[in-house]
């Protein structure tokens, strides 16, 4: 008796379903048109939004307004950021962490000199000597291992605000995967 209602159905459907499928998806049914709802095409606007492609300058990853740079090696010099004139930076993050568990001795600094014009000799998580370019040294800090640092706690970011040149930003780690990420308005 189930056979002959189960036949009966199918009768009655243009669409016949394997008895291993436990449900039928009528949106990938050919000729048949989903309309998005207002809240899916929204959601999708977003994603489609954030997907944008990022550019790598100078070991930094970054959009308009946010960079990020991992310190792959120890000991070297890495473009952070470029603030334009009008952008104001918002917050910088130091995240550090290693499977040695060593703490990192970390340095910021700021310049008007561009990445293709300095040079400089680093060692212990600082710059040792200037070669071409000028540098002036926001901090250097010991970063403990397994935590996160942020400078908008210490009032440090707000000093940098509407400059009428592009200032550069460059850091140091004597760490491996020391992680910064800068966050602009």
């Amino acid at each position: 008796m189930a056979r002959e209602e189960e036949s009966k159905f199918v009768k009655k459907s243009d669409y016949r379903r394997s008895r291993f499928e436990t449900g039928i998806n009528r949106s990938t049914r050919p000729g048949t048109v989903r309309q998005l709802s207002s809240r899916e095409r929204r959601r999708r606007e977003i994603v489609q939004r954030t997907r944008e492609p990022l550019q790598v300058q100078g070991g930094a990853v970054s959009t308009d307004n946010l960079s990020f740079v991992k310190t792959d090696n120890t000991n070297t010099l890495y473009t952070l950021t470029t603030l334009n004139p009008g952008q104001n930076l918002k917050e910088v993050l130091i995240s550090h962490w290693n499977s040695g568990s060593n703490d990192a001795v970390v340095s910021m600094y700021w310049s008007i000199s561009g990445p293709n014009d300095v040079s400089a000799t680093v060692a212990a998580g600082r710059i040792t000597s200037q070669q071409s370019g000028n540098f002036i040294r926001i901090f250097t800090m010991t970063v403990p291992h397994a935590s996160v640092i942020s400078l908008d706690d210490s009032g440090i970011t707000t000093n940098f605000s509407n400059f009428s040149k592009p200032i550069f930003f460059y850091v140091i780690s004597s760490q491996q995967y020391t992680q910064f990420t800068v966050i602009k308005s």
